[in-house]
């Protein structure tokens, strides 16, 4: 033992392996194979310990410890194949083998072996994955696939909020009714999380009144929408349509439903305005497709024709407002908004849409920008983005302690919205106050680090290690 304690401390996890031989005497070659493995462990290279674990196996095959080392060391490398092959050879009373043996079924994507070794078993981290194996098949879109692995796992595991919800949102795609017990559940678990599945609950029971099971789909669709969860809302409209071919309306939302999932559904849209060509509602989603693409010219004609067909509502005009914006009329634009608010002026978003407008591109901020934003305010006090927004233009116009001002209340409101740091950060700079500009910006940018404002203000920040 000399010998080893001169190789230093590093090699504790040698000596737990010999003490486990139980022998006084080791075959030639085995200690330093031992010290070997533990080092590459040690440096993080689990690929390098495994051939001297093979080699100290080979010199003792009696000896469990080994084997366990083994298979956690092929597990690690993603050779679950090799990880079960050592685990064969140890007592079926090891503590650590269901586990391991759940955990290199999984990582070889025999799911089937997992299920089976699920009941009874306690196995936390390894139940967690095969959660992750379900969502794994929702990114791919493999709804029913994943819609019966959560139903198996639900039986079998110990039920979270999360999944409940996932599953009752899978379930609703084709068959809204089935899902409102798990959606339910999710809701009992944990409010919070279930906040979706909630509206889920609400819009499937409304819906179903109707007595027709293509507009509860279609229904659910757009609520997926409205989530933003649009490769399901194309599920849920496909099913919808599936059941009722001519149900235009559903057509309509398919056809955005593809566009905003990456695909393309100009022909669904097409289609929906040649079958209701005196209906609105195909021509303002044909338009943002247009506008969505970069072709305002071609979103204008869609939206003039629907405000045609409906001049009495707000948000047609908006969407025109913001076509002909795109186009670079904005003196038709400035209308177009004045138009909205006039037809709806107790509605806060319109005021807040108008002066988003007048910031967007910088036109006419004291005219038109500051009074929408005032008006946005007072309807709607408790918003922290209308705060925002009016606090942000009173810094464009100059403004600054009316600025920090609002753009302190939002943040008061709303500690995480990334819209008003970056403007406290831009305040901050513009103001002298760098470091506490610069701590605005960097919690603007962890708080929507791939979003517009986090991109906003990384490039402050780069501008400012310059």
């Amino acid at each position: 033992m000399e010998f080893l304690r001169r190789r230093g401390p590093h090699i504790g996890a040698v000596l737990i392996l010999l003490v486990a031989l139980g022998a006084t005497a080791y075959p030639a070659g085995l200690v330093d194979n031992l010290e070997t493995a533990a080092l590459a462990i040690r440096a993080g290279r689990p690929d390098l310990a495994l051939p001297p674990l093979n080699n100290a196996i080979a010199l003792e095959p009696d000896v469990p410890e080994l084997y366990l080392r083994a298979a956690q060391g092929a597990l690690t490398v993603e050779e679950p194949d090799q990880a079960t092959e050592f685990l064969t050879q140890l007592p079926e009373s090891d503590p650590n083998l269901e586990c391991l043996q759940l955990d290199a079924a999984l990582r070889a994507g025999r799911m089937d072996a997992a299920l089976a070794q699920l009941p009874g078993s306690h196995c936390p981290e390894q139940a967690a994955m095969l959660y992750q194996e379900a969502d794994l098949l929702v990114a791919a879109g493999d709804y029913q696939a994943a819609a019966e692995m959560l139903e198996s796992l639900l039986i079998l595991l110990p039920v979270t909020p999360e999944a409940s919800e996932t599953l009752g949102t899978l379930l609703a795609l084709r068959d809204p009714e089935s899902a409102l017990s798990h959606l339910r559940l999710a809701v009992d678990l944990d409010p919070r999380t279930g906040r979706f599945a909630d509206e889920l609950i609400h819009v499937i029971e409304s819906a179903r009144f109707e007595g027709n099971r293509a507009y509860t789909l279609a229904q659910v669709g757009q609520a997926l929408a409205r989530a933003g969860m649009w490769s399901m809302a194309v599920a849920a409209f496909e099913n919808a349509l599936a059941q009722d071919p001519g149900y235009t309306e559903a057509r309509a939302y398919y056809g955005l439903a593809l566009d905003r999932s990456g695909q393309d559904g100009l022909s669904q849209l097409d289609r929906a305005v040649a079958e209701a060509p005196k209906a609105p509602l195909p021509l303002v989603l044909l338009g943002k497709h247009w506008l969505i693409g970069g072709e305002p010219a071609r979103a204008l004609e869609a939206y003039e024709q629907a405000a045609a067909l409906a001049p009495e509502d707000p948000l047609i005009a908006v969407d025109l407002g913001a076509a002909y914006a795109a186009a670079g009329d904005f003196p038709a634009a400035r209308l177009a908004y004045q138009y909205a608010t006039d037809l709806a002026p107790e509605d806060a978003t319109l005021w807040s849409l108008f002066a988003q407008f007048s910031l967007d591109y910088e036109i006419e901020l004291a005219e038109v920008g500051l009074p929408a934003a005032r008006q946005a305010v007072m309807l709607k006090p408790g918003d922290a983005a209308a705060l925002d927004r009016l606090g942000y233009t009173h810094f464009l116009l100059g403004n600054w302690t009316l600025a920090e001002r609002f753009i302190l209340r939002a943040i008061q409101t709303d500690a995480n919205l990334a819209s008003a740091l970056y403007h406290l950060g831009l305040l901050g700079l513009a103001t002298g106050d760098v470091a506490g500009g610069r701590g605005a910006l960097a919690s603007a940018l962890a708080l929507d680090p791939d979003g517009r404002y986090g991109n906003l203000a990384r490039r402050s920040l780069e501008n400012l290690n310059q």
